[in-house]
């Protein structure tokens, strides 16, 4: 059996704290996200949703040019 040197020892104690740190810098500069809202949209039908945008379309004035 192969003996383990002091200086393979530090490294690793080194190597263990460096990742120690990434881990705990990664950790705080991703936080959670927000907390979900689970809240509904509110619910139009979709006759109104059509009427909006035929208003607005005729408000545009777009509809000159194709007629």
């Amino acid at each position: 059996m192969e003996q383990i040197s002091g200086t393979q020892i530090a490294f690793a104690v080194v190597a263990a704290l460096l990742a120690y740190v990434a881990i705990e810098t990664a950790a705080s500069a991703y936080a959670s996200p927000q907390p979900v809202v689970m809240e509904q949209p509110a619910m139009v039908p979709v006759y109104e949703l059509r009427r909006q945008q035929e208003e607005q379309w005729l408000k545009s004035g777009f509809w000159h040019r194709i007629v």
